[in-house]
């Protein structure tokens, strides 16, 4: 099945998932952060995390604008 969407509606969905992709970066870092010991895997994880999510804040100011807010978003 194909729809026709607008080069705005596209541009919009792929500026939310993003947003959405930065924000569940956030709570898997500070999950793994609240923890007292991490296993060897885990703090490679959070490491991982920590770097795609900085990536993906220079994404979105590129896509989304110097004014997005990451902790509206």
């Amino acid at each position: 099945m194909k729809i026709d969407i607008s080069d705005d509606t596209m541009y919009n969905i792929v500026i939310d998932v993003l947003k959405h992709d930065y924000k569940q970066l956030g709570v898997d870092i500070e999950r793994f952060q609240d923890k007292a010991i991490l296993s060897d895997i885990e703090q490679e994880d959070l490491d991982n995390w920590i770097k795609h999510r900085d990536a993906l804040e220079i994404t979105l100011t590129y896509y989304a604008g110097l004014h997005w807010d990451p902790d509206l978003s």
